[in-house]
């Protein structure tokens, strides 16, 4: 005789309650995609390209010192962070360096104009990855609040 499944109506019903009146804690899922968009500004600087694959312009400094653009000490990507809580993330550098600004949007810096060298920012494949990260460990969150509701 084959397996027999029984389902009791109230069991789901009371497991679904208790799972739409649960709040999400997404800070797990929040550190991996912080993660994973530092690794990716990480890329950026090795790469000399901004978030959609489109070269820096070379400083001219970086040309006369043999080095990359952007690197000259490491402070800038260093400074390269996040922040996760339960329901926010926060990526991006801090005050530290001053020049970070500069560096993202281009602009006037003493008698010179530097152009934008953007290494912040989330491209069309970064969108999909954060978007699987979150669907996963929201999904997993659901799966655990079913089953200890049944």
């Amino acid at each position: 005789m084959g397996k027999v499944l029984i389902i009791d109506v109230e069991d789901v019903e009371t497991a679904i309650s208790r799972i739409s009146n649960t709040r999400l804690n997404m800070k797990r899922a929040l550190s991996e995609v912080g993660e994973y968009l530092v690794s990716e500004t990480m890329f950026r600087f090795d790469s000399e390209t901004d978030p959609f694959g489109d070269k820096w312009k070379p400083s001219q400094a970086a040309l006369k010192e043999g080095r990359k653009t952007l690197t000259k000490r490491g402070f800038l990507r260093q400074s390269v962070t996040y922040n996760a809580t339960e329901n926010t993330l926060e990526y991006g550098v801090g005050e530290f360096p001053p020049y970070a600004r500069i560096h993202q949007y281009g602009g006037k810096y003493g008698h010179a104009v530097l152009p934008a060298r953007p290494y912040l920012g989330i491209s069309d494949n970064d969108e999909n990855e954060i978007e699987l990260v979150l669907q996963q460990h929201a999904f997993n969150q659901f799966r655990l609040s079913l089953t200890s509701s049944l």
